[in-house]
């Protein structure tokens, strides 16, 4: 595939649903902790709607595009990086990007506060989201012809 845009909002996709799956499991463990998908609805609506099906069903669409948008620089990092240790690169964006976004964005608009409390949720943010990197990133670089040759 040799659209940027396309195999990395692909690719994201795929790196988020295997990130949501994840959160599926623990849920089933009775692990408590904040979903991805509850964060994404609470960023478009206000809290007396967290909860209903339609919550669900916006934090669902909201976390696929947040995960096809870190899909998309992903691969944009990956081709003018080039392919090597693509795996490391993805899981290193992943973090930055959601580090970035729970420890600074997130308290500073008021998304999700409780998140701050939960030391298992940041925890599993941790390895999700490295899980969702590298994903993503060996999606890219395995499917993506999207790569400008290294120059000397």
């Amino acid at each position: 595939m040799k659209d940027t845009f396309l195999v990395g909002s692909l690719a994201g996709i795929i790196g988020t649903l295997a990130m949501d799956l994840l959160s599926v499991v623990a849920t089933l463990l009775k692990i408590p902790h904040s979903t991805a998908i509850g964060v994404a609805a609470d960023i478009f609506l206000v809290r007396q709607l967290l909860g209903t099906p339609a919550a669900w069903l916006i934090g669902i669409a909201g976390h696929l595009v947040i995960g096809m948008v870190g899909g998309i620089f992903t691969a944009y990092l990956l081709r003018y990086t080039g392919r090597d240790y693509a795996i490391f690169k993805g899981i290193l964006l992943a973090w930055i990007i959601g580090m970035g976004t729970v420890g600074f964005v997130m308290p500073l608009l008021k998304i999700s506060p409780q998140i701050q409390r939960e030391a298992f949720t940041n925890l599993f943010a941790v390895v999700s989201l490295a899980v969702y990197g590298g994903i993503t990133a060996y999606l890219i670089a395995r499917f993506g012809k999207i790569f400008i040759p290294n120059r000397k």
